[in-house]
Formats: structure tokens, C-alpha cells, sequence
């Protein structure tokens, strides 16, 4: 589990100050997201724009001028995403309240989606009661991070990071087809098929992915695919069920298995 971090606005604004000056750029501003928050799950072509605390006296709101909001939003309109455009690739993206226009929390993904990013792409998978939320942060070969957030009473309580857990599930059956270490086997793609909420005692989170050893089909390389099914429970904190299907091993110069 990775440790939940709180950020300190005013620390960071001064940090990126110069930054922010020199841009000149501002996210395309329609009616106020808080004074309409229907047109929030409507927006599927502009981002919108997002106000961030009071600024220091004398600085710019960083978040109008270098941050966008853009179909990430919870269900009850409250909760979502911003990323740095372009010119702020190297800024965090953060946990947003859109309601009380505050920062709750830095995502704690290893890299930052922006703008643009080669290869990359941001989607929230939100719990229909915008308690939780899959975000999937995607790189070209796998995820960059794939976090389950939660939320309680309107903060951040805890990021975990899913990857992890998947992976612990792929490595083992890898290892028994190529005969080599379990620490030494790992997917060499990873690629999220679906994200699915399930409420009912428990509230739990089923993510189906597909995993691969050879993704450029080398043939001097041995080949691993399996598709799978895994369900978090959130109360719990773990997988509590897990099952791979159409499993399928082609060693270099051998039929496929």
C-alpha cells in the first residue's frame, strides 16, 4: 500500500511560481463548474476549469492557468482528476474536490500523466457511490500505475497501488511454464480490459487484464498469454478472488503448448 502524502499549497505554488508566469496559457473557461455541475458529466470534447484555493497575494491560481479537468468526475459530480498540460509535464496530478474547489491529495503514481503524454492516457473508474476510484494511469506497455483511491467524509484516506497484486498473480503461473525463478518471471505487457464495481455486503472492484511475455513476437523468445480476473474488496483490502483463463505457452522453437 502506498502511503497517502498531503501537499502544502503554498509551498508549491512559490516552487513553481516561475513557471507559471512564463506560460500564458489558460484552460478554456465556460460557466462555473460549481454553479452548474451538470454540465460536468456532459463534458466529453472541452476541459473544463478548475479554481484552486486562495493563492498567496501576488500569485497567479496555478490550477487556471496550467491544470485541466477532463471526464475524470465521480458520480455525485463532487471528486475528480486534474493533470499539467504540456509545459508542466514534470508537475503531479492530484485528487481534486470540485464542490469546495480544494486539493485532497497528490495521485502517488512512479510518473505524472499531462497533456499529450506519448503513450499515455488517465481514466478514473469511480464506485457508484464516489466512495473509491480505479485510476488508471496508462504507459505503452502497461499501466504506469493503477490506484485504488478511497475517500471518507470528503478527504483521501488511503492509495493502493493494484499493480502489485496482479502482477504476484501472473509471475508464478510464468515461472511454472518457463521452468525459472518466480522473481525472475514478469509480464512483458500488461494491458487493463475492464474495470467493473460490484455493491452489495461488501463494496468490491473486478479488473479483468490480459498479460504477455513476448508482445513484439520475437520468435527466438518464448511466448506466455493469459487473461485475468481479479476481485478487490475494499473493506478487506486484498484480492479475495482471482482466476486466469486461456493460458497459452509457445517456447522458442517448440509448438505451442
Amino acid at each position: 500500500m502506498i502511503r497517502n502524502r498531503c501537499l502544502h499549497y503554498f509551498t508549491f505554488a512559490k516552487k513553481h511560481f516561475a513557471v507559471w508566469v512564463t506560460l500564458g496559457l489558460c484552460l478554456l473557461i465556460g460557466e462555473g463548474i460549481l454553479d452548474e455541475p451538470c454540465r460536468l458529466a456532459a463534458a466529453t470534447d472541452e476541459p473544463e476549469e478548475f479554481h484552486g484555493p486562495p493563492p498567496h497575494p501576488g500569485y497567479p491560481d496555478p490550477f487556471e492557468i496550467g491544470y485541466i479537468l477532463f471526464d475524470t468526475f465521480s458520480p455525485n459530480k463532487q471528486f475528480g482528476i486534474i493533470y499539467p498540460n504540456r509545459l508542466l509535464e514534470e508537475s503531479p496530478d492530484f485528487i481534486v474536490d470540485l464542490k469546495h474547489s480544494r486539493i485532497l491529495a497528490v495521485l502517488e503514481t512512479g510518473e505524472p500523466y499531462f497533456e499529450g503524454k506519448n503513450h499515455g492516457d488517465l481514466a478514473a473508474h469511480w464506485a457508484p457511490n464516489s466512495s473509491a476510484a480505479v485510476i488508471e494511469n496508462s504507459g505503452k506497455w502497461e499501466p504506469i500505475g493503477l490506484l485504488l483511491v478511497e475517500l471518507k467524509d470528503g478527504k483521501v484516506i488511503l492509495q493502493t497501488d493494484l499493480l502489485d497484486s496482479l502482477n504476484k498473480i501472473f509471475s508464478p503461473a510464468i515461472a511454472k511454464a518457463q521452468h525459472s525463478r518466480v522473481e525472475d518471471s514478469a509480464v512483458g505487457e500488461l494491458d487493463i480490459t475492464g474495470v467493473k464495481w460490484k455493491t452489495g455486503k461488501s463494496l468490491q472492484v473486478e479488473i479483468k487484464c490480459e498479460g504477455s511475455t513476448n508482445p513484439k513476437g520475437f520468435e527466438e523468445e518464448s511466448s506466455w498469454y493469459g487473461e485475468l480476473t481479479a476481485v478487490w474488496d475494499v473493506a478487506q483490502r486484498k484480492l479475495v478472488r482471482h482466476q486466469l483463463a486461456r493460458v497459452s505457452f509457445h517456447a522458442a522453437g517448440r509448438k505451442e503448448q
